[in-house]
């Protein structure tokens, strides 16, 4: 099932034994756009420590009682990685220069999606919306679309963006540019974000764009 991330941010985190936190973050490769991580902030339950959870360990979120189960109890999850161990590449370069080196090495292509949150979207005759909102699927945790906001442009509209249409990436800039003109985008399928995004709705949405399904 696809889901948005923002949509997840903030549901409490059920351990097989009971509360453990609530969901803060995810954090994932830049090159594949599958999530690495869970940032899970524990809140009162341990004196608010942020921890890093492997998606491996997750259980299907329950969207009606906005709850992110996890297999695993709260002691796993009190004793698991904190966040100093895994340190997003943004920050990475925030703490050069530092006399304290960071806890393990790090992963060069390790990016939060609440920091590349606002990231602008640039076609090729100009700039078109900023990055809103996540897709990821619930099973591989693979984000699949970035959920582009045109308010600026287009008076609100929403529009969804596969991860891997980008012709380029800059990081350095926080842009991503899309092989695509305005209009392309301005005729493109609207993304409601109270409606579930179904494999029609994808079929129509990669159809448009003149892109192969990736399910096929």
């Amino acid at each position: 099932m696809l889901r948005s991330l923002n949509e997840l941010a903030g549901y409490k985190v059920i351990a097989t034994d009971g509360d453990a936190g609530s969901v803060a973050d995810f954090f994932f490769e830049d090159e594949n756009w599958a999530i690495s991580d869970v940032v899970i902030d524990t809140g009162k339950v341990f004196r608010g420590r942020k921890v890093l959870i492997s998606p491996e360990k997750v259980g299907k979120p329950d969207g009606k009682n906005m709850q992110f189960p996890v297999n695993i109890t709260k002691t796993v999850v009190r004793d698991s990685a904190g966040v100093s161990t895994k340190v997003p590449i943004s920050q990475q370069k925030g703490e050069e220069g530092q006399s304290t080196p960071p806890v393990s090495p790090q992963n060069p292509h390790l990016r939060s999606a609440d920091e590349v949150t606002e990231y602008a979207i640039q076609a090729t005759d100009g700039e078109i919306g900023h990055v809103e909102d996540f897709i990821v699927e619930d099973d591989s945790w693979k984000i699949r679309y970035l959920v582009v906001d045109t308010r600026k442009w287009l008076m609100g509209k929403k529009v969804l963006i596969g991860t891997d249409w980008f012709d380029r990436i800059d990081w350095s800039e926080s842009k991503f540019y899309l092989d695509h003109k305005r209009e392309d985008i301005k005729n493109c399928p609207e993304y409601d974000p109270n409606e579930p995004i179904n494999r029609k709705t994808e079929e129509i949405l990669y159809d448009y764009h003149g892109r192969p399904h990736y399910w096929s």
